[in-house]
């Protein structure tokens, strides 16, 4: 939700952003001092960038391995997720804003994007979890158990 609100923020931000904006054409073309910087930059982003989503998966990974150890003890099924239907929220939104289809359309595809993004990290998770579990099971078959060695 948060990040539809962001990009709900980001397409007023551009509208009203297009009403100050001046029609001067005195732009100078970048020379290739600049363009090579820009480059440079983007790239140092994009990598900042994905270590930040490498970081985040391994966190998350860290708070998933807790709450399991937590459903294991205590004997509780993990819970599948829900919530409304997203048209509602998307229809609700447009109406509180007063947003045009193609404004609406831009934000149906940035949050299914999100979507799709939170998936393959949760995928991701689920996979090393799946491992995990498949290793304390072999542990538990072979007998080793660091409570038991002394």
């Amino acid at each position: 939700m948060a990040a539809s609100l962001s990009i709900l923020s980001k397409v007023v931000g551009n509208k009203v952003e297009g009403l100050f904006k001046s029609d001067d054409a005195e732009k100078v073309p970048p020379s290739e001092k600049e363009l090579k910087d820009e480059e440079k930059r983007k790239l140092a982003q994009k990598e900042a960038e994905d270590e930040r989503k490498k970081r985040h998966v391994k966190e998350e990974y860290q708070r998933e391995k807790v709450r399991q150890e937590m459903r294991d003890k205590y004997g509780i099924q993990k819970k599948n997720a829900g919530g409304r239907p997203k048209t509602e929220v998307l229809e609700e939104i447009k109406k509180d804003y007063g947003m045009n289809d193609k404004d609406a359309k831009a934000l149906q595809q940035k949050i299914s994007e999100d979507a799709a993004q939170r998936e393959a990290s949760k995928a991701k998770v689920d996979k090393k979890m799946e491992t995990r579990k498949m290793k304390k099971e072999i542990k538990k078959d072979l007998g080793v158990d660091k409570c038991k060695q002394q």
